[in-house]
């Protein structure tokens, strides 16, 4: 037998090597096949999954959060339980005033929002919050808010706190009840009144009130006990929820000073992790909300306004009465503009959801 030359040798270890690379490589074609039918697996299992959400409320369950338990419910069962809303009552995910920190950090994916509770925050929101600017009906207040979100300053300044539009839950205008009676506008002089946001307080000072900040839940003690005089908030939801006419006289109706704006938002990441197929679903009843809480706070008028009309006496507050506050409200709109104007185009901004609001009015 012949000894094979170096050359040949090299040659033959060569060859070897490349049929030992050539079956490694099967082994690894083999094994990425198997990665891609776990990866189809998986994507079976994801198609599976429950998405689940926490929103963070205040209060009990009344015609303000009637829509959200609809909204939770609807999108249960369009995703067939595929995404769950858990709404959380009574402040037991975290204080009211802090909801927006709570979104900002994930501590929970959607809550309810009252930018009046955290001055600041949310400034030029508040545009929605200026005296007498809101239309009368409380449907197209929902559709000044769904129209609001559509600025891009308003959207931005949400994002700055990771949060995205979810739900316009606008609330009704707002009426006085207190245990003072009111029938003009100097007859607010020296009452302490609750429910008054920021700017509004402006122009009922202007006629001697005295603007007394509480949270929703600490007005009825405060009326109870005589430590304020008065309220002025949404009509009847409000008013009827929290059982402020178990501890007033009277009530108004024909004031219709506006009401601070109030609504649900999301964080922007559990938004944006969403499938497509759950966005239109959530859209298709965002489109619907104008007329989904005109529902729900009829249903609270027909509960509250016999309660109101048998245990207190009801003022129609003068029409020439109510032009004497609203003829101050420019003062209101001013301070806003000038007061945050540093954080975009205050007097555009107000100027266009004017214009807006008086196309329904």
């Amino acid at each position: 037998m012949r000894i094979l030359k170096g050359n040949y040798m090299v040659l033959l270890v060569g060859i070897l090597m490349l049929l030992l690379l050539a079956a490694c490589g099967g082994n690894d074609t083999a094994g990425n096949t198997e990665s891609e039918d776990s990866s189809a697996d998986n994507a079976e299992v994801d198609s599976d999954e429950v998405i689940e959400w926490n929103l963070s409320l205040w209060g009990g369950p009344r015609a303000f959060t009637d829509p959200v338990d609809e909204w939770a419910e609807t999108m249960k069962e369009k995703t067939d339980g595929k995404w769950i809303i858990n709404v959380e009552y009574a402040e037991t995910l975290g204080p009211a005033t802090e909801n927006l920190d709570g979104i900002s950090s994930g501590l929970f994916e959607a809550a309810g929002v009252i930018p009046y509770w955290t001055p600041g925050k949310l400034p030029l929101q508040q545009v929605m919050d200026l005296p007498f600017l809101q239309p009368i009906e409380t449907g197209d207040i929902v559709r000044l808010q769904m129209y609001a979100w559509e600025n891009e300053h308003i959207l931005n300044e949400l994002l700055e706190w990771n949060a995205v539009p979810l739900l316009p839950t606008a609330v009704p205008q707002a009426e006085y009840m207190g245990i003072d009676p009111v029938a003009t506008a100097e007859d607010f002089d020296g009452l302490r009144i609750a429910g008054l946001g920021a700017e509004a307080s402006i122009i009922f000072e202007e006629f001697g009130a005295v603007p007394t900040p509480l949270e929703t839940t600490e007005i009825f003690d405060a009326l109870d006990k005589g430590t304020i005089d008065g309220t002025v908030y949404a009509y009847t939801y409000s008013l009827g929820a929290y059982s402020l006419h178990e501890a007033s006289k009277y009530y108004t109706r024909g004031l219709a000073s506006g009401q601070p704006s109030m609504f649900m938002v999301a964080n922007k990441d559990a938004w944006d992790a969403l499938p497509e197929e759950f966005k239109e679903y959530h859209l298709e009843f965002y489109n619907e909300m104008p007329e989904i809480a005109e529902k729900y706070y009829e249903i609270a008028d027909e509960e509250f306004e016999p309660l109101f009309e048998e245990t207190l006496e009801k003022i129609d507050f003068p029409e020439g009465e109510r032009r004497k506050l609203e003829e101050k409200a420019s003062i209101a709109w001013d301070a806003w503009v000038e007061n945050w104007a540093d954080r975009g185009p205050t007097k555009e901004l107000l100027d266009e959801m004017l214009e807006k609001s008086e196309e329904y009015k």
